[in-house]
């Protein structure tokens, strides 16, 4: 159906993907650090679908970074930024996963996608042929980018049908990767919607990785390397609709992925204040009051025994007992001497 090859530069980004991924499991469900990268995860998957599938013309979330778009706009303010990571929390968290995907499977996607509620086997296509115009932003520079849209409309239901029968006797055979990079491409080539249909490929790219078994997932955030690549993100998407070849396509869409776990490693490492870091395999233990400590520390330049002692209700000799043992694990420093001594994260100081 899908005319494609896998390069070596492909197959060598799913590989480290793979493995790097695994890495992961050795963070437990209830672990801390995994839950705030968890939460860090769905922030950032759901900025970028703001960013990517919605006209910003007019809004300044459009220049930013995400680590600097609080201090503009604030994203809960948009229904679609609320309704994705709505749809990400159901999608990482829901344990019934289809048997198979349907037309009406991605029906209910869209339908959360856009905030209304459908009956099933209802269809709600687009209605009219043309172009799609797309603004984005490159470092600070405003650019219009016209796709154009080569299913017609009485077309849409068959071949959404005919990519959804490969997908059910490819998905045994191929990566999960390139399936979902090639779930992805279909849905921009056939365009089934009126609206949504950015932010509905992303999400149906989630669903396939879990359906296919890929549990970690939802710890990465490929819709943000996306967002910040975004011109030749939609470079790419052109050319692939406009050839109907996928092959360049899908070596940009694993390289996303992969990126996007050393992005997720590094937010982990500051998270964990230096106590997780998964891209060296090292994770420090902790007891409970070690961790509420170092997640304190974390949020602060600097503290004093006494301050922290006053947070969290123990005395504190106690505390300094603590504070010592986090110096001696490598994960805090001690900054002057006597009374007036210090403490600090030694990786959020050494990033000053």
């Amino acid at each position: 159906m899908i005319p494609y090859s896998i390069t070596n530069t492909t197959l060598n980004q799913i590989s480290t993907f793979t493995r790097l991924m695994e890495r992961f499991e050795f963070l437990p469900e209830d672990n801390l650090w995994r839950k705030k990268l968890l939460e860090l995860s769905m922030k950032k998957q759901s900025f970028a679908a703001v960013g990517i599938g919605r006209n910003l013309t007019n809004t300044p979330v459009a220049e930013q970074s995400f680590s600097r778009s609080k201090e503009v706009f604030d994203e809960e303010s948009l229904a679609e930024y609320r309704q994705y990571k709505n749809l990400m929390r159901k999608i990482a968290s829901d344990e019934s996963i289809p048997d198979d995907l349907t037309i009406d499977e991605i029906e209910e996607l869209h339908a959360a996608l856009i905030g209304q509620v459908r009956e099933v086997g209802s269809r709600h296509f687009r209605s009219t042929d043309g172009y799609v115009d797309k603004v984005i932003w490159e470092h600070g520079i405003k650019k219009m980018i016209t796709l154009k849209v080569k299913t017609p409309v009485k077309e849409i239901e068959r071949q959404m049908n005919a990519f959804l029968s490969w997908f059910f006797q490819a998905r045994e055979a191929v990566n999960p990767i390139v399936l979902a990079a090639i779930a992805h491409y279909v849905i921009a080539e056939i365009h089934p919607y009126a609206d949504g249909n950015g932010r509905l490929s992303r999400a149906l790219t989630r669903l396939i990785m879990k359906m296919c078994g890929e549990k970690q997932f939802p710890l990465i955030a490929p819709e943000y390397y996306f967002y910040s690549n975004r011109e030749r993100y939609f470079e790419l998407l052109g050319k692939a609709v406009e050839t109907l070849e996928v092959t360049e396509w899908i070596e940009f869409y694993s390289k996303g992925l992969l990126e996007s776990v050393y992005s997720a490693y590094q937010d982990l490492l500051m998270l964990s204040g230096g106590s997780v870091d998964l891209m060296h395999h090292q994770i420090t233990e902790l007891t409970e009051r070690e961790t509420e400590l170092l997640e304190m520390m974390n949020t602060r330049q600097q503290a004093s025994a006494a301050e922290l002692a006053n947070l969290i209700g123990v005395s504190r000799q106690n505390v300094n007992v603590i504070l010592k043992r986090l110096v001696g694990k490598g994960l805090l420093v001690g900054v002057g001497e006597g009374t007036h001594s210090r403490y600090a994260s030694k990786l959020l100081s050494q990033s000053y």
